[in-house]
């Protein structure tokens, strides 16, 4: 059963574009792209479709998912793009800032934004190196990009 204070922030979540989940193993998946998220004490998280149910106006670019993980009585936000082809990395970071503006808490403990392909992911340049910085210091969040079947452990994230 979903508290009604699950995430505290802005906008109304509805229902139907909440999944609960508790295993140890969650996986989010578009396509052939995919990361799994490992959850070693199996605590209930909530995956959240963003793009066509929290936000359906299609002039908005927005994220696929956003996962709340709850931590020492507060939570991690992790906002998740998949991608199955490469994309214009201005466009996704795009998505991913609209997101975390739209969606975002004041207060959470740790946030994350992933861009994850299908394929190879794109070479650290110095374009991807200032979004980082930009992400850290603008959106207090940790941007990784990444290829599919990444796996992150929720208990201990990988910030790199």
């Amino acid at each position: 059963m979903m508290p009604d204070n699950f995430y505290p922030c802005k906008g109304n979540i509805k229902v139907d574009c909440l999944i609960e989940r508790d295993g140890s193993n969650i996986v989010v998946q578009e396509g052939r792209t995919r990361i799994n998220f490992k959850n070693p004490v199996r605590k209930t998280l909530y995956k959240i479709r963003v793009d066509g149910c929290v936000i359906v106006n299609e002039g908005i670019k927005r994220c696929d998912y956003l996962l709340i993980y709850p931590r020492n009585g507060s939570f991690d936000e992790h906002f998740l793009e998949l991608k199955g082809r490469s994309a214009g990395l201005s466009r996704l970071m795009e998505q991913l800032e609209n997101s975390i503006k739209s969606l975002g808490c004041e207060e959470f403990k740790m946030r994350f934004a992933y861009a994850v392909f299908s394929n190879r992911a794109p070479s650290v340049t110095t374009a991807i190196q200032k979004f980082k910085h930009k992400f850290r210091k603008e959106l207090q969040a940790y941007l990784l990009i990444k290829e599919s079947k990444f796996e992150q452990n929720l208990e201990n994230p990988l910030i790199t």
